[in-house]
């Protein structure tokens, strides 16, 4: 299949024209009349994820993240990206990302699956199409037994908590990857616990004064199960070879110095 058609096929899932304005999703680079038989797939087009693509003779390295993001000026080797997109090129290797049209479309329902969180409302309202969720769980929780849920689930090894361990959860708002800017928003929607990524010292203690807890998963920490899901997808396709790039968290907390 030709990259052409397979994007109409990928835009039934995941359609790029719904999109965040500031977003950038959709091919990279590469040839889009390429024939298409080998994929990777990667949360970010880092250079382990090109260099993986490249060893494994792929076609298209597909994304969560956009690596053209924000616009670059130039390409070359000095800088970091440029050097990224010339040997995803100069190998004839697609680059495709789904961003937030497939947060829009897919993340937020595998997430809540993943979670299993019972949704209530979309978190945040992007038009017709929400992003995010606020909603319950069957069971009663702490704070603390739901931060061993989400490392198990989602197999992470730490997550950092703003608020007291032993608080009961009795409605959480979940937002994969960073999620600072909807910290009032999850308030406003009745959350009393945040499940989200980057947040900061103050916008965190900040966060616990207005009565909301929050469990840090990291950027990477929920929004990974991308390559998992694009991976089930793609047993549709029985014509693609699909591999999935080896990842890992992209730091170590380190709780002890041995000497």
């Amino acid at each position: 299949m030709i990259f052409r058609e397979l994007r109409k096929e990928l835009n039934k899932l995941a359609p790029e024209e719904i999109s965040e304005e500031w977003d950038n999703p959709g091919i990279q680079c590469g040839n889009p009349d390429k024939d298409i038989k080998k994929i990777a797939l990667s949360l970010d087009a880092d250079s382990f994820a090109v260099d993986f693509a490249i060893e494994k003779g792929c076609d298209l390295l597909l994304t969560h993240h956009p690596l053209i993001f924000p616009s670059v000026s130039h390409i070359d080797t000095d800088d970091f990206i440029g050097k990224r997109l010339y040997r995803l090129i100069r190998n004839d290797i697609i680059l495709y990302s789904c961003h937030t049209d497939f947060d829009k479309s897919c993340m937020t329902d595998a997430v809540d699956d993943r979670l299993g969180l019972i949704r209530e409302r979309s978190l945040m309202d992007c038009g017709d199409i929400g992003m995010g969720s606020v909603g319950i769980f069957e069971e009663e929780m702490t704070l603390s037994e739901l931060s061993n849920r989400i490392m198990d689930r989602f197999g992470i090894s730490n997550v950092r908590i703003f608020g007291d361990p032993d608080h009961i959860v009795k409605k959480a708002a979940v937002l994969g990857g960073s999620g600072k800017s909807e910290i009032d928003e999850a308030i406003r929607k009745g959350a009393d616990t945040y499940i989200t990524g980057d947040i900061d010292h103050h916008s965190g203690i900040d966060a616990v004064e207005k009565g909301l807890n929050i469990i840090d998963a990291g950027h990477f920490g929920i929004e990974h199960i991308f390559s998992d899901y694009m991976a089930d997808y793609f047993k549709d396709f029985p014509e693609f070879t699909v591999l999935k790039v080896p990842s890992k968290e992209p730091f170590i907390v380190l709780k002890e110095v041995k000497k």
